[in-house]
């Protein structure tokens, strides 16, 4: 009778160890977000991150998918425990930000991108004779997985979204030269040309404002279009 339940115990033990790796639920989530099933990848990702302490894809990645079905709070509390432990991480800086864009919360999402400005993975960005984009890239590491440089971020695009929240908030000559910076790279340029034509006109600099919408119009911003048609094609 010993016998028998000490095998039955052992057995009930055995059966309820996980032995599938971190990893594996890991490729598993990801294999499930690219079919966009992202409720089921994020139980997955809770399994990778309960075998694997501090794994920044996964707690990355479950952030993604919690913002994609509209959980931007539990996104950010998911980037900021990689904040905890990786304080100078460009990307889930950003994507803070990002975050509390979505949420209206402008100034928290200037806050965060300040602080990705200022990591060593913001990118800077220049132009080659070609006029291409080139990045100056300090984090590259002999790695196939979780490589620091995964987490970079060229600063052409975070001047972008900076510049996106100091419009929101009203802060025209702010956004203005956010904007301009990303026009030095040819980053988003029919965008950025919309917003700093919409910037100069509420500071009633009309012929800036026209020069502006009429450089996003010819790249084909409708938006732009309208304006040009609105406030700067008068006889």
């Amino acid at each position: 009778m010993l016998k028998k339940l000490s095998y039955i115990l052992s057995f009930i033990i055995l059966t309820s160890c996980d032995f599938t790796s971190a990893e594996s639920y890991y490729n598993q989530a990801i294999e499930l977000s690219q079919q966009k099933k992202y409720e089921n990848a994020i139980l997955l990702f809770d399994k990778a991150i309960e075998k694997k302490d501090n794994f920044r894809p996964a707690l990355i990645n479950r952030a993604y998918c919690k913002a994609e079905i509209g959980n931007y709070e539990e996104a950010i509390n998911d980037y900021e425990i990689v904040i905890q432990f990786d304080s100078d991480n460009t990307f889930a800086l950003c994507e803070i930000g990002y975050n509390w864009s979505t949420l209206k919360n402008h100034q928290k999402a200037i806050d965060f991108y300040n602080k990705a400005l200022n990591t060593e993975g913001a990118l800077h960005t220049s132009l080659n004779s070609e006029k291409q984009k080139i990045a100056i890239n300090t984090n590259i590491e002999v790695k196939q997985f979780d490589n620091n440089a995964d987490y970079n971020v060229l600063d052409c695009q975070i001047y972008y979204n900076r510049g996106i929240e100091y419009f929101e908030l009203k802060e025209y000559e702010k956004a203005i030269i956010d904007f301009k910076k990303s026009l030095e790279v040819d980053n988003m340029v029919s965008n950025s040309h919309y917003y700093i034509g919409k910037s100069y006109l509420v500071l009633k600099d009309t012929i800036k404002s026209c020069e502006n919408f009429d450089i996003s119009a010819r790249l084909g911003d409708i938006e732009s279009k309208e304006m040009l048609n609105k406030y700067c094609n008068r006889k």
